[in-house]
């Protein structure tokens, strides 16, 4: 008997370690020390896995898989506790990130992009949602623009350093327009319908849901140019590199439950409309109407790279920053916690 009690003493002490930290709240690392590596390692995931993880999601429909992950369980399936904070729009997502306001963030590709000139210690872990017209140019009709170059000598208001930008300046290049002649004017998602309303820009580029609801409250003077598939936009979760060292089981999780709000999505759309258009609190019209436009599916690819690296040299050329060398975007990306995430499905 002496011996058996002998053999278990490490795990009876690790069991009364964690009631004591339940019962104090007191830290538990101190605790570990000398137990089993593995066991220790495995007591202090479960422990992460049960603290509050809060995530900042765009106010947009390409939110959709992170919000469902939380409306219907799935990442308490995984072990984990969620906080949603929204926010209008990916750039002020990424903001709350990095000023440690929440641990991740829902951000696209180009917040991702221009952030990464400012800041070294971030990381993006996965995408889990593509679009080819989520972004509209919407015009006065009083300014008869109808194609990009009606644009030129014109003001537009744009997000600076998001998609926003990057995609009038791509429309205006393929189009053969030097993006100069318009002059641009650094709005919010939620400030844009003042300012074509009341004449300070001709038109405005900006996201869902906002666009839809200006095209529906101004529909005798405003009308959306023609844009669909000029750009593909991704939608990316991304958090602090320190957050992302320390929390990789915890991560995976995550992404695991993110993957599976995205399996429900095509075996469920009627009932994953349903629960964004409550959430979110928009009209079923406007979800019906922008649904086949998303492609949900959680990837994380060498594609991405070139994706980023496209951006970063347009924002270089067209003198947006001060930089000359675009970062190495295979540093921004961090593929530990998807891999473990794979291999754990694997298994």
């Amino acid at each position: 008997m002496p011996a058996l009690l002998a053999r278990y003493r490490p795990v009876l002490a690790a069991s009364l370690a964690i009631l004591g930290v339940l019962a104090t709240g007191f830290a538990l690392a101190p605790l570990l020390t000398g137990l089993d590596p593995q066991l220790a390692g495995s007591i202090a995931g479960t422990t992460a896995a049960q603290r509050e993880v809060r995530i900042a999601v765009s106010h947009t429909p390409l939110s959709t898989p992170v919000i469902l992950a939380q409306q219907l369980g799935f990442f308490k399936d995984a072990g984990v506790d969620v906080r949603l904070i929204e926010y209008n729009g990916g750039d002020l997502t990424f903001d709350a990130m990095i000023n440690g306001e929440v641990d991740l963030a829902t951000s696209s590709d180009s917040v991702v992009v221009f952030n990464s000139f400012k800041h070294r210690d971030f990381v993006l872990l996965g995408t889990f949602v593509h679009s080819d017209n989520d972004i509209k140019i919407i015009t006065r009709n009083s300014r008869q623009i109808t194609s990009a170059r009606d644009l030129a000598g014109t003001t537009a208001a744009v997000i600076k350093g998001s998609a926003s930008e990057y995609f009038l300046s791509t429309f205006l290049t393929i189009e053969g327009i030097v993006p100069d002649q318009v002059t641009t004017v650094d709005k919010s998602a939620g400030e844009m319908h003042k300012a074509l309303k009341s004449g300070e820009v001709d038109s405005i580029v900006v996201w869902e849901p906002f666009a839809y609801r200006i095209l529906q409250q101004e529909q005798q003077s405003v009308a959306p140019l023609d844009t669909k598939a000029l750009y593909s936009l991704t939608f990316n979760l991304v958090s602090s590199r320190s957050f992302a060292d320390d929390n990789q089981q915890l991560i995976s999780n995550i992404l695991r439950a993110i993957r599976t709000a995205n399996r429900f999505i095509y075996a469920e759309p009627e009932k994953s409309k349903d629960i964004i258009q409550a959430y979110l609190q928009l009209d079923k019209q406007f979800v019906d109407w922008l649904w086949s436009d998303y492609l949900f599916s959680l990837t994380l690819n060498e594609s991405l790279v070139l994706t980023l690296e496209e951006q970063a040299n347009w924002a270089i050329n067209s003198g947006l920053l001060d930089e000359q060398q675009a970062p190495d975007f295979r540093l921004v990306i961090d593929s530990r916690a998807y891999d473990r995430m794979k291999r754990d499905l694997r298994d």
